[in-house]
């Protein structure tokens, strides 16, 4: 916290001023709770209101559901991030995000819980420390019978509601998106956010844009619209190998189907789900 001290006749005043280094004037500016159905593939988008919000570690995400209760972590924040500028953005991705996107996201944090599915009808999300809550988005409209308080630093009268009127966007490649400024403040959420009319754009720290999208067909592996046994051969030759950039790994890396430069369970998931599918959409 700065301190400003003022000079009086018989002493002195000490005037408390918003910190400048701090993250506490926050947006969540984009969610996502699923790509195509896939309710795993999940991110979370803040943008700093103003400069020198860039240090969220400790800080956290929770979730909540459709009452407002049984909270889950969805990150604590282990560090800060570089990027300080106003503006700025941080993204936090679920690991199955990454193969969703156009190119391939790099997150800045990974988130180590996802939204539960019965919160994605009603839910609320909250950047917060301690007991403090600094941004909050709840959906749902009249389903969402939570609290919506929040700390007056992002809303002047501390109170987001109420809350947007549809579900949290997991179907498609759309994201819930709020539609101000960078600085723009927290009104109610019904006002605040919209869901993007196509394909949402995810953005992280360092300022790379990462466009959602559906694969035409995960697990079909050589790309004759079909996932069977022949698939399976490929996947199997690259499974267990630590780095696409190994000089073993079939060419392209086609079997890393989370993209996160390896090949190992998360990816068999993957293929388990799609395999002996007759014919790729």
């Amino acid at each position: 916290m700065k301190t400003t001290i003022v000079s009086v006749a018989s002493g002195c005043v000490l005037l408390a001023s918003t910190a400048v280094a701090s993250h506490h004037v926050m947006q969540i500016q984009q969610i996502i709770g699923g790509v195509g159905g896939d309710v795993t593939a999940q991110a979370i988008q803040l943008r700093q209101r103003f400069a020198g919000q860039n240090f969220v570690a400790l800080s956290r995400l929770r979730v909540y559901d459709a009452a407002g209760q049984n909270p889950i972590t969805l990150i604590t924040f282990p560090a800060n991030v570089s990027n300080g500028a106003a503006g700025a953005t941080i993204l936090i991705a679920s690991p199955s995000f990454v193969g969703k996107t156009t190119p391939a996201a790099v997150p800045d944090f990974t988130m180590s819980a996802v939204i539960p599915a019965s919160y994605l009808a009603a839910g609320k999300l909250a950047f917060e420390d301690g007991a403090t809550i600094w941004w909050s988005v709840a959906w749902g409209g009249a389903a969402y019978t939570g609290s919506q308080v929040l700390n007056f630093t992002n809303d002047s009268d501390s109170n987001a509601g109420p809350a947007f009127p549809l579900a949290l966007p997991s179907a498609s490649t759309s994201a819930l998106t709020y539609n101000g400024a960078a600085s723009g403040a927290s009104t109610t959420n019904a006002a605040n956010y919209i869901v993007t009319s196509g394909a949402a754009v995810f953005k992280n720290n360092p300022g790379t844009n990462f466009t959602v999208t559906i694969p035409a067909c995960p697990g079909d592996l050589n790309n004759d619209t079909f996932v069977d046994d022949s698939d399976f051969v490929i996947f199997a030759e690259a499974y267990n190998l630590l780095d696409c950039a190994d000089p073993a790994m079939p060419s392209g890396c086609p079997a890393d189907l989370n993209k996160d430069q390896m090949v190992d369970d998360s990816d068999f998931v993957l293929f388990a789900a799609a395999y002996d599918a007759l014919i790729c959409p």
